[in-house]
């Protein structure tokens, strides 16, 4: 799991306005980590998405979100510096929150087995229960039932017209 200020830096250094080896002064850390509670709630607010994040009080904090997220969420926060720093974005910058945005949607949801209604017939050919109704969805009764003959469907013989 990466830190606040991993992220942070990470962020920095795609607008190119952090060398790797410097430090984040006080101001830059606030205002980098509001923007990132921000940004993460902004997410958190479509229905149904919810990537475990935390909010960040500082720099040492743990990014409580999958590794996979981790780009979209670094690329995203760039963006949303950019104007901090005047630096214009980068058609690389912009891909990569748009790709990183793609996956953070696809990590937050979880497709469950699919639950079948205690009414839905069984259909033609599958007589196992496994908790559907027991009553087909067709006819049962013999003269109602068509058959096939010489390549022709025809009436069973004991249809009336």
């Amino acid at each position: 799991m990466a830190t606040a200020g991993e992220i942070i830096v990470d962020a920095l250094q795609d607008l190119i306005v952090q060398a790797s080896e410097s430090e984040i002064n006080a101001d830059e850390a606030q205002t980098a980590i509001r923007f990132m509670n921000n940004y993460m709630a902004s997410i958190a607010a479509f229905p149904g998405i919810n990537l475990g994040y935390t909010k960040i009080a500082n720099l040492a904090d743990t990014v409580t979100i999958p590794e996979g997220a981790y780009r979209g969420l670094i690329a995203n926060l760039a963006i949303a510096l950019a104007p901090q720093y005047n630096v214009p974005l980068t058609n690389e910058l912009v891909l990569a929150a748009k790709s990183g945005q793609s996956a953070m949607l696809a990590l937050s949801f979880n497709i469950g087995k699919t639950q079948y209604p205690n009414t839905l017939p069984r259909g033609s050919g599958n007589n196992s229960n496994n908790n559907r109704n027991t009553s087909p969805f067709y006819c049962p009764t013999p003269e109602n039932i068509i058959t096939e003959g010489n390549r022709n469907i025809d009436l069973e013989s004991s249809t009336e017209l």
